[in-house]
């Protein structure tokens, strides 16, 4: 029995298929992050300055409530109160009083902003309706104390009425916590 070699497939003239890739296993890299790396951030909470601006906020709409109550009365008591006209007078008074107080809540307290963000490149006052403004580094610009105000009936915290000047050179005035600006941070 003799043996013979086999037919080489490239020699023969048959049609051969094409080499197929081979995939050779590797170590996978480490993932991602998706997250940039961000510097640290310093979030300080203006609890004192919004606890007292809504606490003012509160008183003012009470008192305006009962002015507005007093006055209804007296108008409703009146000997003109039979009169046309009359109840549309109240009715346009009533209107007016109730735009009165939601302004005036809404104006007290926007100077007191949610938080501050104290990073290492600047600062960052968040405002109560979302507005961001941003201020240099804290410690390289100026911070004037307009008044100072103890604590008491409408705030735990002693609260500060600051004027602080941004990067464009716009002034904005806040109602803040004592210390917020403090590069140590709020006396605990």
């Amino acid at each position: 029995m003799v043996l013979s070699e086999p037919p080489d497939p490239l020699n023969s003239g048959d049609i051969v298929s094409a080499p197929r890739a081979v995939r050779i296993p590797r170590e996978r890299p480490p993932p991602r992050s998706t997250e940039p790396t961000l510097p640290p951030v310093d979030v300080r909470k203006n609890r004192g300055g919004w606890e007292r601006a809504v606490r003012i906020a509160v008183v003012y709409a009470g008192a305006v409530l009962l002015l507005t109550a007093v006055l209804s009365a007296l108008d409703l008591t009146s000997a003109n109160a039979g009169r046309p006209g009359v109840r549309e007078g109240l009715e346009l008074f009533l209107i007016v009083a109730g735009l009165l107080i939601l302004g005036s809540a809404f104006y007290a307290v926007s100077p007191a902003p949610r938080f501050v963000e104290v990073r290492p490149d600047s600062v960052v006052v968040v405002g109560r309706w979302g507005r961001r403004r941003s201020f240099g580094p804290l410690g390289t610009f100026g911070i004037q104390v307009v008044r100072r105000l103890p604590s008491g009936p409408l705030t735990p915290h002693p609260v500060e009425v600051v004027r602080v000047v941004d990067t464009r050179g716009r002034p904005a005035t806040y109602e803040v916590e004592t210390g917020l600006f403090d590069p140590a941070g709020i006396p605990k």
